[in-house]
This record gives structure tokens, sequence and C-alpha cells, in this order.
């Protein structure tokens, strides 16, 4: 809890909103499934025992206090609970069902909802030819090349490779072409720069 508690001190003014939400959030709907749990309980006693049906009153619920007010509201709800109640398996489907129209019914809507969310969706249509070959224009091809020499060629490999980075760099398609070379070892590592694969080649 100390550390919990060190950690919304030191989190910003956003971070402390979410964490009160997410706590406002969570003791809500641990009350919700508390009540849910206690009615579905007192509707099976109520099938398991013969007795009469009777109203049962469901305890008053309120949400956890902080900072001397209470962040929640008051859950007080009279249920009354039997295998002949119509609305007895609400706990479990969320629905009171009274006839077999009812049922009818909400397939219906949820069907003609299921229609209007096919019709709204977006269609897809594929990638035209020339669309196609302007986004592969479209994107820079980098080349890469590692080249090792030894002493007895390095001057003339030096002024080849001048003259290569000369002509490469006035190509109107070339972006950049730059030469590293790594330390320690008669190797280079040359870079180039290309509007497209197309202009390389």
């Amino acid at each position: 809890m100390d550390k919990t508690k060190e950690e919304y001190l030191g989190s910003s003014v956003l971070g402390q909103f979410v964490t009160r939400f997410m706590l406002r959030e969570t003791s809500s709907q641990l009350l919700s499934l508390q009540r849910s749990l206690q009615c579905a309980m007192e509707a099976v006693e109520e099938q398991s025992s013969p007795a009469p049906r009777r109203e049962v009153k469901a305890p008053e619920l309120t949400a956890v206090q902080r900072n001397g007010r209470r962040c929640g509201r008051r859950f007080q709800n009279n249920l009354s609970m039997s295998p002949s109640d119509p609305c007895s398996n609400i706990l479990t489907t969320g629905v009171c069902m009274e006839d077999g129209e009812n049922w009818c019914s909400q397939v219906n809507r949820l069907q003609l909802l299921l229609d209007k969310l096919e019709c709204q969706g977006p269609k897809l249509e594929p990638l035209k030819e020339d669309t196609l070959a302007s986004t592969y224009k479209s994107n820079i091809l980098l080349v890469q090349r590692q080249m090792s020499v030894s002493d007895e060629e390095l001057d003339n490999f030096r002024k080849v490779l001048n003259s290569y980075m000369e002509a490469t760099a006035a190509h109107s398609d070339n972006l950049h072409v730059s030469v590293q070379k790594l330390p320690g070892k008669l190797c280079y590592i040359m870079y180039e720069f290309w509007q497209d694969r197309i202009s390389w080649m």
C-alpha cells in the first residue's frame, strides 16, 4: 500500500485522475457483482425450498468511502425471485422472458442491426497497376557495398573508387553517395542512395 501511495503521489495529474477513476470503476463493478451473486444465491435457495414465494429485500450497498465522502451510488432493490417468476432469468441472460415472441422480436432486431452494419462497412477495392507502379517508384533505395583491398592495390583502388564516386554523384537519380573506411582494416563500406530501384539498375 505504501508503494502504491508513493506511485500515486509521484504520478502526474492525469495519472492520478486515471488511478482514481479506475478505483471507482473497480469498486462499482465489485458492488454490482456482489449484488448479483446475492440475488442468485437467494433465487437458488427459493428454488430448492418448498416454502411459498416471499419478497426478499436486498441489503443496502454503498460504495467505498474515500476522503470523507462517498464516491458511488446507493443500491437498494426489492427483488422477488421464484422459479415461476418471468424475470427470474434476468440474472443470467439479462432479458426478462415473458413469452416466445419476445425472443423472436429481439432476434429480428439483431438481424436488422447486422444487415445495417454490413451495408455501412468499408468497401475495399484491389489496387490498380498504375498505383502499384507509383508506390514502387516512390521508395528510396539504399545500396550498401563492402569492399576489401590489399596493400599492393590500395593506391589503384582509391583512384578507381574516387572516379566511381564522382560518376555516381553526377547521376541525376542519385541522391547521395559516401564511403567509410573501417578502422584497423583495409575495408571500405560504400552507401548509395537512389530515388528508386530502376534508376540504380
